[in-house]
């Protein structure tokens, strides 16, 4: 058995869930209208998080945070409004878009109302049919029938965009990344775990080890016949 897992995990190389490419990264980024921070490749499943604090609430729309190359495009785009602070208004807490094929301006208030002066922080996670929002490690929206979205080669991201003003905050932590092919030590794992980890085209491993060894079986049933 052992032997059967050890030539498995020479074999694959898995994903861990915590294994994402950082694309950018910032201490702190204060905004201003048209302040672009860096362009980035927009794939299928993308990770934003920041901590952010408010210094003032805008008279009209402001922008915090926005990847687009233009309006339409907001991927996502996080604003503020006047009544960002008045809980249950319409507009209360963060105004957070994320443009897909069929609505470029697919929004949500997820809340809760925000307060000058206070640490807040944002997660913004998005696949191809899911979009979660997290705020002080909150779960404030989720929802896993969400609507595909375009990808994007390279798309600018600004901290203020070039359409509205700048909202009156300071960001800090940022981070934009997405995920990557990592190694798992598959060899140190049991074998339950191993099955769930490490085994995504299982059959046809085995199937290969079992040409080039002779003593391992085409599916599990046969490993578990071969090492008694």
């Amino acid at each position: 058995m052992q032997l059967a897992v050890a030539l498995l995990a020479m074999a694959w190389t898995a994903r861990s869930d915590d294994c994402f490419d950082v694309q950018y990264s910032a201490d702190t980024v204060t905004t201003s209208a048209g302040n672009q921070l860096v362009e980035i490749a927009l794939l299928d499943e993308m990770h934003f998080e920041f901590d952010v604090v408010i210094n003032s609430f805008p008279t009209g729309w402001a922008s915090v945070f926005h990847c687009g190359s233009t309006d339409s495009i907001r991927t996502p785009g996080f604003w503020l409004h006047p009544e960002s602070d008045v809980a249950g208004h319409q507009f209360e807490g963060f105004h957070i878009s994320f443009s897909t094929l069929s609505n470029t301006n697919a929004w949500i208030n997820p809340g809760p109302e925000l307060v000058t002066g206070q640490s807040y922080h944002v997660e913004l996670d998005v696949t191809q049919s899911s979009f979660v929002v997290t705020i002080d490690d909150v779960v404030r929206y989720e929802n896993y029938s969400y609507a595909a979205h375009n990808t994007y080669d390279s798309l600018p991201c600004y901290s203020g965009d070039p359409w509205y003003d700048a909202a009156d905050v300071v960001i800090t932590n940022l981070v934009i990344s997405s995920p990557a092919e990592c190694s798992v030590d598959c060899s140190a794992l049991d074998l339950d775990t191993f099955l769930s980890s490490c085994s995504s085209n299982y059959d046809e491993l085995v199937a290969g080890i079992a040409a080039n060894s002779g003593n391992v079986g085409t599916n599990s049933d046969n490993i578990e016949e071969n090492s008694q």
